[in-house]
């Protein structure tokens, strides 16, 4: 396993995490480790106090780097106090989209003259974060650096941001501004499904139909999968920041109105509103937190003196129906990606958005089958609000109950870890199944044969049978070779060419079906492998894919195939006879009997004795032995039926292995094809 870092860049907070292989009573577990930043602290507040210093030197760079960005000092980030006695200023939004990463920041006078960027902002915080990890974490991070290990870093779950060339674009920013070169970017709401899934295998499982809602402080995202089948995603700008807007706003609102003469001014509002809202953002968590929502909590904000007012505070008891009040009747309004503006209550709008996942993933159908909802998650730091998990209930009435995770600050950073670690071992898995598919013989080109040969043979039976025993129970005493004619003639019908095209597919898909319940039973041993204990079960039928990986075109050799067979019947109706009349002249004493035994395997349009024998009108005796012997060629668990039509099929198999997708080598590599894409299937990474 190699070193990998996961970061979860929220807008409220951000987080940390690794994985760590333990060994637990003989077997491999893996487990998600929090990284600390500063002081110790698990999360760090997504915020940074860059100085006016550095801002000026970030405007003079053509090219931000990690080089370029240690060069500037350390940048503060995290819980600071506002007031540091310096220059600068303080940012905290770190989600902005790709395509805006060169859009100049309208926030106070200095990012105005100095003309900073969202991308200038982000490289520092990012540069920062990375920074502190490393230096807060020696211990777990022994033998890691930033040349060879890998950095796992999320984002929103809408087409904006997961587009290819998009994060391609945000990689690279990360890239260049940490140093690391191994970037992965992965959406934020499967990275939380994976810990889902890994943490609770026995209520999640996406082999039948799972759905995430991840209610974070800039977005709401939504991730619907169903293993193999359907994967759907989308974001809304919902984030559970607005909450703590409106706090802020509605206490200057009351105050404001309450102190006439003596408000405060705009300039401080400004000043104090991204400390302020921190601060409520700490209260308003505790509320929710602690489920404890029908109790009252302080709020305290504090402005500075300016020019134009004194300084002073508001301290205020927000009591519960004043919450209620902020989330259930407070408007807010943002931009859908397709340009719609949504408008209404956080709690109207948090219940919108289930709604629309509902109804959006009522629509889909995967042929000609709707998809299934069995489990449903929330996460992020808005599930701790108990009407979230009730808005879940009243939509999704008839699934199982909405699991709600316990500790939702790590449900991102956790599970990009494990999605790193599913892709890292995924070719190991894909290897380990190969070898040991490809070594069964019952996956094999000379099984695939051995089907096909028994499935003619019952096709034939089927076909001769009844004409060999009208032919012996005949009174007019035919010929042989009226009954070579006759089962000539029914072969050459287009109903026993059907007869014989179909039992060549059966063989086929009876010998699919065997392989398929080995492979299945192989890829499911690798990925509970790969996942330890703690994972789900993975029970979904794969069957199918192999039907259609390995399907090929009977129709260019049927017509040959027929053919043989027919050549064969008749060859094995004299091989037969020979032997009747060798081993009844061996009965009576004449030894000419032994060599007319040992001709019967011999190619009978060679010995010019057979033509007049064909045409000569058998007693009984001889139709009855000939008939019985025939008509037992045709049980497939007769020994000597299997050496006799071993041979007369050597030209079927010929046919088949001039089929260049049959041969041992192509299985092989169609094997190998279908194990990759049933693995992905279960790492959560191939939809069809």
């Amino acid at each position: 396993m190699s070193n990998f870092i996961a970061v979860d860049i929220g807008h409220g907070e951000t987080t940390s995490s690794i994985v760590e292989m333990v060994l637990k009573d003989g077997r491999t577990k893996y487990l998600a480790k929090t990284l600390c930043f500063d002081k110790s602290v698990p999360t760090v507040y997504s915020r940074i106090f860059i100085t006016e210093e550095q801002l000026a030197a970030l405007s003079t760079m053509e090219k931000i780097n990690y080089e370029k960005l240690s060069e500037l000092g350390s940048f503060t980030i995290g819980n600071f106090p506002e007031q540091i006695g310096r220059a600068g200023e303080a940012f905290q939004y770190f989600k902005v989209k790709p395509s805006m990463l060169d859009n100049r920041i309208d926030q106070g006078e200095l990012t105005r003259k100095y003309a900073i960027t969202f991308r200038m902002i982000i490289s520092c915080f990012i540069y920062q974060v990375v920074n502190e990890v490393f230096i807060n974490n020696p211990n777990m991070l022994a033998g890691y650096n930033k040349k060879s290990c890998s950095l796992l870093v999320g984002c929103p779950t809408s087409p904006e941001w997961t587009d290819n060339n998009r994060k391609k674009e945000y990689a690279k920013l990360v890239s260049d501004a940490t140093g690391i070169k191994n970037v992965i970017i992965i959406p934020e709401s499967r990275a939380a499904m994976f810990t889902s899934i890994k943490n609770h295998s026995r209520i999640i499982s996406a082999a039948s139909g799972a759905i995430i809602f991840d209610f974070g402080s800039s977005t709401a995202d939504c991730t619907y999968m169903w293993m193999g089948k359907k994967l759907w995603e989308f974001s809304w700008r919902l984030g559970a920041s607005a909450i703590e807007t409106e706090l802020y706003s509605y206490l200057l609102e009351n105050y404001n109105a309450n102190n006439k003469g003596n408000e405060i001014t705009p300039e401080q509002i400004i000043n104090a509103a991204p400390e302020s809202v921190r601060l409520l953002r700490g209260s308003k968590e505790r509320f929710f937190g602690e489920s404890n929502e029908a109790a009252a909590f302080r709020a305290t904000l504090v402005f500075d003196e300016t020019n134009d007012a004194p300084a002073r505070s508001i301290v205020k008891t927000v009591s519960s129906a004043e919450m209620e009040h902020i989330v259930k009747e407070r408007i807010i309004s943002f931009n859908t990606d397709n340009g719609e503006i949504k408008s209404g209550s956080w709690y109207d709008l948090c219940k919108e958005f289930i709604e629309y996942a509902k109804e959006q993933i009522g629509s889909f159908k995967v042929n000609n089958e709707s998809c299934p909802i069995n489990s449903i998650v929330v996460t992020g730091g808005a599930s701790r609000m108990s009407f979230i998990k009730k808005l879940c209930n009243d939509e999704f009435e008839d699934c199982s109950r909405p699991y709600i995770e316990k500790n939702p600050s790590y449900s991102v950073s956790d599970g990009l870890c494990f999605v790193k670690l599913c892709d890292e071992k995924m070719d190991e898995c894909i290897r380990n199944a190969c070898e040991t598919v490809n070594s069964n013989s019952e996956c094999s080109f000379d099984s695939l044969s051995a089907h096909i040969s028994k499935h003619i043979l019952q096709a034939l039976g089927t076909v001769s049978k009844p004409i060999v025993i009208d032919w012996v129970n005949n009174e007019t005493n035919q010929s042989i070779q009226d009954l070579i004619n006759e089962i000539t003639i029914k072969l050459n019908t287009f109903e026993s060419q059907t007869l014989i095209k179909n039992s060549i597919y059966d063989a086929y898909y009876e010998w699919g079906n065997a392989c398929s319940e080995i492979i299945n039973t192989q890829v499911t041993m690798q990925a509970k492998k790969l996942f330890s204990v703690d994972t789900p079960d993975f029970n979904s039928d794969f069957a199918d894919a192999f039907k259609t990986k390995l399907d090929f075109d009977f129709d260019n050799m049927i017509n040959s195939i027929c053919k043989n067979v027919v050549a064969s019947i008749q060859q094995m109706v004299i091989g037969l006879l020979l032997f009747v009349i060798g081993l009844a002249l061996s009965a009576c004493g004449l030894l000419i009997g032994i060599p007319l035994i040992a001709l019967a395997g011999a190619d009978w349009t060679k010995l010019p004795v057979v033509k007049p024998i064909l045409k000569v009108k058998n007693g009984s005796f001889i139709r009855m032995e000939l008939g019985k012997e025939i008509i037992s060629r045709f049980d497939s668990e007769n020994e000597d039926s299997k050496k006799i039509f071993d041979k007369i099929f050597k030209n079927v198999r010929q046919q088949l292995a001039d089929n260049k997708d049959l041969s041992d080598e192509k299985l092989k590599k169609n094997f190998e094809e279908i194990i990759a894409d049933l693995i992905e299937i279960m790492m959560y990474k191939k939809f069809d």
